[in-house]
């Protein structure tokens, strides 16, 4: 059996550096591994992810488990994800699957986006080893639930992760207005080959209001 560890992303925390690993098999029966990274992980100790056992995913890391999470494991599943409509980046046959919690609002989120997500996209996700899933988790006010209602629009014509990207190079002060309405439209509006009209009419309706809350 052959035996990989990678070490995906840093963050500091309270003065300490925190990597989070992942294990993976490879054996003719390997099972997908899926691991739970919180880009709020400043946050945790505040707002809460009471049903994710966090130390669960380091403890199953190395073996194999094809879920973690605790009570709510099936809503992690590839499948549960797809079926919610989460975005994803990379191919659904990786052998590892990184669930990312994420606030276009959240400045850990945005220096995970900036600095972490492009190496493990060229190192891992692009190479076939790892997809990436991004969960809303629109936690910092009004705002970040309008930013996450719209990046599931632009998910609708395959452009999430273009919007997801300038977002997070555009963040500004939480609920400062940089992430109302009509900016995300502009914002959009930057995006090659996206429709607007159509996007901003998904916006104004909120057709992913359920999905992000």
């Amino acid at each position: 059996m052959e035996v990989t560890v990678l070490n995906i992303v840093s963050r500091s925390h309270k003065g300490k550096n925190i990597w989070i690993k992942i294990t993976e098999h490879k054996n003719k029966k390997a099972t997908r591994l899926f691991i739970i990274i919180a880009s709020l992980i400043a946050l945790v100790e505040t707002a809460g992810l009471p049903s994710f056992n966090f130390q669960e995913v380091a403890g199953q890391a190395g073996t194999g488990a094809p879920v973690v999470g605790g009570t709510n494991s099936d809503k992690l599943s590839l499948s549960s994800l797809v079926q919610q409509g989460s975005p994803m980046r990379g191919s659904p046959s990786a052998p590892v699957a990184v669930i990312e919690f994420g606030d276009f609002q959240c400045d850990k989120c945005a220096r995970f986006a900036r600095e972490s997500e492009p190496q493990l996209n060229q190192a891992y996700i692009q190479t076939g080893r790892v997809i990436l899933v991004f969960k809303h988790f629109p936690i910092h006010g009004p705002d970040s639930k309008t930013a996450a209602v719209a990046s599931q629009c632009a998910n609708d014509q395959g452009k999430f992760w273009d919007f997801h990207d300038i977002l997070f190079s555009n963040q500004g002060p939480e609920n400062s207005g940089w992430a109302s309405a009509d900016n995300l439209k502009k914002f959009a509006g930057q995006i090659h080959g996206l429709d607007s009209e159509k996007f901003n009419s998904c916006l104004d309706s909120e057709k992913y209001k359920s999905l992000v809350t």
